[in-house]
């Protein structure tokens, strides 16, 4: 009985394996927003500065701070080498650019202006202007990125004297 029970169960082991590999947690590449490099910057339109001031009267603690988050994506085509077939020559990313009052905030922001899903493991680098980094608290502005299960820990971070999205456009 004990014999024919362990029978059973190794039978039963073998084809759940068969039937519980392959690719559950596979990502599409086609589906995905690759980004390789964030840009953290205060905003610079005076409908933002405006909206920053109110914002801080309303708030409790009178310091409420608004930012400028742009994500370089990735262009697969482009890398490809468009240009064998005739194409043009493009660059081979795209930056897309939220404002908003947190960083969780505006990175939700990206899944509704974008129709892929952001990708942040190839992220390579993080590049907060100078502004940013006076007016608030590091710790607390990369507490987002450092708890995210998707961002590597050995993402570079930068500071930049001007607009970190200017140094996204670098070549």
């Amino acid at each position: 009985m004990k014999k024919n029970k362990l029978k059973h169960i190794i039978i039963l082991i073998i084809i759940l394996n068969i039937f519980l590999t392959g690719c559950w947690d596979s990502n599409e590449i086609e589906e995905l927003g690759i980004i390789l490099g964030i840009a953290i910057d205060k905003p610079k339109s005076s409908e933002a500065k405006e909206k920053e001031k109110k914002e801080a009267g309303e708030h409790k603690l009178g310091n409420r701070s608004r930012f400028t988050l742009t994500q370089q994506y990735v262009i697969p085509k482009a890398i490809k080498g468009s240009t064998e077939y005739g194409g043009t020559h493009t660059k081979p990313y795209s930056n897309v650019s939220s404002e908003g009052d947190s960083m969780h905030q505006i990175l939700r922001q990206f899944a509704s202006l974008t129709s892929r899903r952001s990708f942040y493991k190839h992220l390579k680098v993080i590049i907060i202007s100078e502004e940013v980094a006076r007016s608030i608290d590091l710790r607390k502005l990369v507490n987002l990125f450092i708890r995210d299960h998707e961002m590597e820990r050995s993402v570079e971070m930068f500071i930049s004297k001007k607009d970190a999205r200017d140094v996204l456009d670098i070549k």
